[in-house]
C-alpha cells in the first residue's frame, strides 16, 4: 500500500486555486491563501519536487479535429513492457492501462471519425506483436467526465483549421508548462515578444488551451478504481490521470 502524501489546509487551498487557473499569478495566490508569493512557490516546488503536484495545459482533442473517442479492450501475451511502449508511443492513445479482468489493457483513442477509430485499433493489433483479439466501444455522448485531468468544453474555442503553425507551436510548449512566461515562449520560437503575448493569452481566453493542476490521488488518496458496466475489472488508479498530456496535440501533423 503507497504511504499516504499528507497536505496541510495551505496546501490543499493552493492546489485548488491552480486547478481553477494553473496560470494564476503567485501573489494572487498568496492574498487569498494568506502566505507571500515566496511561499506559495517555495511550497509549489516542495509538491512539484515530491512528484504530488504538477501544473499542466489541456487542450480538448475535438480543437485539433478529434471528434471521436473510443475505448479498445485489448488482450495480449507477451512482455508487460512491450504492450506499455506500443500503447504509449501511439500518439491517439490519449490513456492506456494494465487491467485485471477480461481484457489485459485498456486504452481510450481519439480519432477523427469511425473509420480512423477502427483503423487506429487495427493497426495497434497489427504493430504490438502479442495483442491476440480486441474490442472497440465508442463514446457516443459523455454524461459526466469528473476527473481532475478532464479538458472543460469551450463553445469559442476554434478548430485546427483556423490555428497556424506559431498556434500549434505554442500549444506544444504549454501544454508541458503553461506557467512558461512570455518571454521564455519568445526565446523557444522564432516569433517577436508582442505576437507570442497576444497568441498565447488568446488561446487561453477561448479556452483552446486550459492550465490546472494534477494531484497524484495515489500518493495523497490511494485508490483503486473500477469501471462499472464494462467487461474489465478493478484497475489502478494511473499515477497521472489521462490526459495529463494531450497525446493528440500534433507535434508534426
Amino acid at each position: 500500500m503507497t504511504q499516504r502524501y499528507e497536505l496541510d489546509a495551505q496546501d490543499q487551498a493552493i492546489i485548488d486555486l491552480l486547478r481553477e487557473d494553473g496560470r494564476s499569478p503567485l501573489a494572487r495566490i498568496g492574498q487569498q491563501v494568506g502566505l507571500s508569493a515566496d511561499a506559495v512557490r517555495a511550497r509549489m516546488s516542495r509538491l512539484a519536487g515530491d512528484g504530488v503536484l504538477r501544473v499542466i495545459g489541456l487542450v480538448d482533442p475535438a480543437v485539433l479535429g478529434y471528434d471521436v473517442l473510443g475505448t479498445a479492450g485489448l488482450r495480449y501475451r507477451g512482455p508487460v513492457d512491450r504492450l506499455r511502449a506500443g500503447l504509449s508511443a501511439h500518439p491517439q492513445v490519449t490513456f492506456a492501462a494494465q487491467t485485471v479482468g477480461a481484457y489485459d489493457a485498456v486504452c481510450e483513442i481519439g480519432a477523427r471519425d469511425d473509420a480512423d477509430l477502427a483503423d487506429v485499433v487495427w493497426r495497434l493489433a497489427e504493430t504490438i506483436d502479442g495483442v491476440r483479439d480486441y474490442e472497440i466501444w465508442r463514446q457516443l455522448d459523455v454524461v459526466k467526465w469528473e476527473s481532475q485531468g478532464r479538458p472543460r468544453r469551450s463553445a469559442s474555442a476554434p478548430r485546427r483549421a483556423d490555428l497556424d503553425d506559431l498556434d500549434l507551436a505554442l500549444l506544444r510548449l504549454l501544454v508541458d508548462n503553461p506557467r512558461a512566461s512570455y518571454r521564455e515562449l519568445e526565446a523557444a520560437l522564432d516569433a517577436p515578444y508582442w505576437m507570442v503575448r497576444k497568441r498565447t493569452q488568446a488561446l487561453f481566453r477561448d479556452g483552446t488551451i486550459q492550465a490546472t493542476a494534477m494531484v497524484d490521488r495515489v500518493s495523497t488518496d490511494p485508490v483503486t478504481m473500477a469501471s462499472s458496466g464494462s467487461p474489465w475489472a478493478a484497475r489502478r488508479t494511473p499515477r497521472w490521470p489521462p490526459w495529463s498530456r494531450c497525446r493528440t496535440c500534433p507535434s508534426s501533423r
